[in-house]
């Protein structure tokens, strides 16, 4: 696969908030996840990600780490402490390298954690694992 194949995920239709202050980064995995059948709201800063998630419901929050103003960790907080999409599960994508950044995300319940630079097909497959961690009937990926 060379990454151009227009493939539509069989949990396609399924909602995203995808988090990002860098334009280019939003573009990419917007039009990325579109093409499979996801319907992406991109937000560029934590404020927006917190009035979106107050707002609708989402089937998976796709959260950059570094922001400026409200970076991952403060939305992730600021959720927990608000009550707001609590099931939701969370990817951070983010440039952090750090091990201990990847155990404070987990502890701050992040389902999954991709570093930047990131191939998008492999979290296009991380999206696809979390949607259907949440379908009726449980299907859960082996692995």
């Amino acid at each position: 696969m060379n990454g151009t194949e227009s493939l539509v995920s069989p949990m396609s239709h399924a909602s995203i908030l995808l988090v990002d202050d860098d334009p280019f980064v939003r573009a990419i995995v917007d039009r990325r996840l579109s093409a499979v059948g996801y319907a992406v709201t991109s937000v560029e800063d934590g404020a927006a990600a917190l009035t979106a998630l107050e707002a609708a419901r989402y089937d998976v929050l796709i959260l950059d780490g570094m922001m400026p103003v409200a970076d991952g960790f403060h939305v992730l907080r600021q959720m927990r402490a608000r009550r707001v999409a609590p099931d939701t599960p969370v990817i951070m994508l983010t440039a952090m390298k750090r091990p201990e950044d990847e155990q404070q995300a987990r502890r701050l319940g992040v389902s999954a954690f991709v570093q930047k630079p990131f191939d998008p097909i492999q979290l296009i497959a991380c999206v696809d694992d979390l949607v259907a961690s949440r379908a009726p009937g449980g299907l859960r990926s082996a692995g």
